[in-house]
């Protein structure tokens, strides 16, 4: 599931955000990595998309671990509390 994270966020809301929801991978780009908070969540740059060997295309289903399924989460939104 996509957990968005604005960088802009203050240290400890960002650090609440991957404690709660237990993201597996945080891509971003190699400044915005520079200034979050040490969440101790494996990060990969998009510098480093190419590299990775991974496809530059839309997964199939083929391509995954396992067929995704409407049960599946497909993103998770935290609000300020007011929504």
């Amino acid at each position: 599931a996509y957990l968005p994270v604005d960088p802009d966020y203050p240290a400890d809301r960002i650090a609440y955000l991957f404690s709660d929801a237990r993201p597996t991978l945080l891509i971003t780009d190699k400044d915005t990595a520079a200034g979050l908070p040490e969440t101790g969540v494996t990060t990969l740059t998009t510098d480093q998309l190419h590299t990775a060997g991974l496809p530059v295309t839309d997964p199939t289903n083929a391509d995954r671990l396992d067929e995704a399924k409407t049960s599946h989460p497909v993103f998770v939104i935290y609000t300020s509390g007011s929504t």
